[in-house]
């Protein structure tokens, strides 16, 4: 799995849940808070947290922990002094997205990476689709979360409640 990925790049360790995550950083923008200003659009589903602005950005934010059903601390006791959002930009569109984390942890070398069995990480169900694999780095086992497959996936992407009738 690791020979897959350039040994120069960094990876962006961060949690969603319990479970410790990699990513690969070709798409990622930025590192940042999750914004308190963002337009909130009535009729959609929990885990999309509305749109702001970063520069000339129209940015949409997705609540991850929440879209997988995992147990989170959740954005009332996040802690706001840490950044918790990883900015992406859609390399096939224009969109740009970011995705609330429990925690980003630190952003660690790929030559440090080795592979690992799957069957060492315990992963939730939802979190398994678009996982590409598992590592071991800095003493502890990584789910490498391939985030591109996530902001392409349709159930994701349909943020707007089904309309019920009467």
């Amino acid at each position: 799995m690791t020979e897959m990925i350039n040994k120069e790049q960094r990876l962006a360790a961060f949690r969603l849940g319990d479970t410790p995550c990699l990513c690969v950083t070709s798409n990622l923008d930025a590192v940042m808070q999750t914004p308190t200003n963002a337009l909130i659009i009535p009729g959609t589903k929990p885990y999309f947290l509305g749109n702001a602005k970063i520069g000339r950005d129209l940015v949409s934010y997705f609540h991850l922990p929440t879209f997988l059903g995992l147990n989170s601390a959740g954005q009332s006791e996040a802690q706001y002094d840490k950044p918790t959002t990883l900015i992406l930009r859609d390399p096939l569109s224009s969109s740009v997205y970011g995705l609330v984390t429990d925690e980003i942890i630190d952003f660690i070398p790929a030559v440090e990476l080795e592979d690992a069995a799957r069957e060492d990480l315990a992963m939730p169900a939802m979190l398994t689709p678009y996982c590409v694999g598992v590592v071991k780095a800095r003493s502890r086992h990584w789910a490498l979360i391939h985030l591109d497959n996530i902001i392409r996936d349709q159930s994701f992407r349909s943020v707007e409640l089904p309309v019920q009738r009467p």
